[in-house]
């Protein structure tokens, strides 16, 4: 869906980051766009698999009301080419390590949304002395490998696809809930998808089918939340309370209603939960 540029801005204004602080930060593998919004205890959001921080804005939004929020791109959003260069889950959690590093923030926040979920507990798994406590939305801790997730990888691998394509466009209809009233969200979250380059979604979607921590969970060291949209029809809620269940003292918050876009429908109640599981949950001490 190609949206005026008057009626994005528009959009853009309504959803997206509002008065951050914008920059870019030269990291060992690439430089990247980030944003810093509002003050107090450090909360690095990182973003899904398309439409890159801007999407998290309206989360953004309220969350910088009671913390330091700090958005990035992660690597490919803004160079498709560099993101052709092999690279793995475990190297994009690299790449947050080094954002920190640059940002000298000593052990803060995480919270990864959707695909980013995924970055921050191999983050948190590879990392856990650099990390304060994570917060995970839209994760299992093993993707399956489903039919319709393999045929949109080929899709998007092979097939330049219009902004229209209603196969793609009626999946983006999935991310919200059955009964959740979108009106002009849809065109944002549509537009701003398709802003990530389909080869970067294909290689983001390929990482995932190879996702797969059972075997380390048991080792996460970090107090862990999970909120999940009760309707999420992209990873179920139940098996996202699976995944709180398995980290040991993890804890799960569901947001009834609300599908897999639960932070965008739904910022103030996640953020809520954030910011109720920041304040009764301390920061471990490092060993």
């Amino acid at each position: 869906m190609r949206l005026s540029a008057k009626w994005y801005r528009r959009l853009s204004e309504r959803f997206g980051p509002k008065e951050a602080r914008r920059d870019v930060l030269h990291l060992r593998h690439y430089t990247t766009k980030y944003l810093v919004a509002g003050e107090g205890e450090p909360l690095v959001l990182v973003p899904g698999l398309a439409g890159g921080y801007e999407l998290l804005g309206r989360l953004a939004r309220v969350l910088a009301r009671h913390f330091q929020v700090i958005c990035y791109q992660l690597r490919g959003e803004d160079d498709p080419l560099l993101a052709r260069r092999p690279h793995s889950l475990a190297d994009l959690a690299d790449d947050l390590a080094d954002l920190q590093d640059a940002l000298l923030l000593e052990r803060p926040a995480v919270a990864g949304i959707s695909f980013g979920s995924a970055v921050a507990l191999e983050f948190a798994l590879r990392y856990p002395q650099k990390i304060g406590r994570l917060v995970l939305h839209g994760v299992e801790s093993r993707f399956r490998n489903r039919l319709g997730g393999s045929i949109a990888r080929v899709a998007l691998e092979e097939f330049p696809l219009p902004h229209d394509n209603p196969f793609f466009n009626q999946f983006f209809r999935m991310l919200f809930g059955r009964r959740e009233s979108i009106g002009p969200l849809f065109d944002y979250v549509t537009a701003q998808c398709w802003s990530t380059d389909q080869s970067v979604i294909a290689q983001r979607l390929a990482m995932l089918a190879d996702f797969d921590v059972r075997d380390r969970i048991a080792e996460l060291a970090v107090p862990s939340l999970v909120v999940a949209g009760q309707e999420d029809a992209i990873i179920s809620a139940a098996a996202q309370q699976e995944l709180a269940a398995s980290i040991p003292g993890g804890q799960f918050v569901p947001l009834t209603g609300s599908g897999h876009l639960c932070f965008l429908t739904q910022p103030k109640a996640f953020a809520r939960a954030i910011s109720e599981f920041m304040s009764r949950i301390p920061v471990l001490a490092t060993t």
